[in-house]
């Protein structure tokens, strides 16, 4: 397995856990939501980052599995980079409505 294929496993199973802690553990919400600052629907926003952050870790999975079985690794690389990012900007842009 490349060390590329390895970070994208890594950052896209973080995202993952991440995503799920937020969502089952109400203690971990709870501290979440009291730092959070200027936000009107508190529970709404932490829970549309955690679900955002799953998908987000389910795409780099599959950019992930996608390089594991290819031998183009800069071509899937560019991919998880782009599919990051632009998950990133969407989400972005999504949260404004919990402002």
């Amino acid at each position: 397995m490349k060390a590329t294929t390895v970070v994208m496993f890594v950052t896209s199973i973080f995202f993952i856990i991440f995503g799920i802690i937020v969502l089952s553990n109400k203690k971990f919400r709870e501290k979440m939501i009291s730092s959070t600052k200027n936000i009107r629907d508190k529970e709404g926003y932490i829970r549309f980052n955690a679900k955002y952050n799953i998908i987000i870790g389910s795409l780099g999975l599959i950019v992930a599995v996608v390089d594991n079985f290819t031998s183009e690794g800069k071509i899937t690389l560019v991919m998880f980079i782009g599919v990051m990012l632009g998950a990133s900007l969407m989400q972005s842009m999504k949260v404004k409505k919990y402002l």
